[in-house]
């Protein structure tokens, strides 16, 4: 969280892992990150046994999870609250799964693009731009359980549509 005095959004960058990877698990469980540019960005990550859960993020000018070019299996019990993007996928492995995501108050809840990605009980409420956003070159989009988008008050960005798809190269 942010150290200053009053508290704004983006006073700091945020966690940031870049080319990481290996063997053995990654953990990322019970994390609150807030009033930051971005929450978590993995750019060039591959772990092969990823535990990335019970997350919270709040008051981010930039997405709430970020992950490019990289392998995270699964992702799940993830709360964001006032963010620019709740989940931004670019460009990452196939098989991804986004479980009990929860995205309030964002410009775009979940953004994919390059990636393929399995949605499952996920809820994004309160969006100014797009629900559920998909862009680019996309091996596959599966909802599985449900994926709830719903406008119950008008976001700070605006009220939004709940899914585009923008068919790229």
């Amino acid at each position: 969280t942010s150290n200053r005095t009053p508290r704004a959004t983006g006073d700091w960058t945020g966690i940031w892992i870049e080319g990481a990877g290996g063997d053995g698990p990654a953990v990322f469980d019970n994390c609150v990150t807030e009033y930051a540019q971005s929450g978590i960005v993995f750019n060039n990550v591959n772990f092969f046994s990823p535990i990335v859960s019970s997350l919270t993020f709040r008051n981010l000018s930039g997405a709430a999870l970020d992950v490019t070019n990289s392998t995270i299996g699964q992702m799940q019990d993830v709360k964001v609250t006032t963010a620019g993007t709740g989940v931004a996928l670019t460009n990452s492995m196939s098989g991804m799964v986004l479980r009990r995501v929860k995205a309030t108050d964002v410009t775009t809840g979940i953004r994919v693009s390059g990636s393929a990605v399995t949605l499952e009980a996920d809820t994004v409420q309160d969006f100014g731009s797009f629900g559920v956003e998909v862009t680019g070159t996309v091996s596959s989009v599966q909802i599985q359980g449900g994926c709830l988008m719903t406008q119950v008050q008008p976001s700070r960005y605006g009220t939004g549509t709940g899914v585009r798809v923008v068919s790229g190269g």
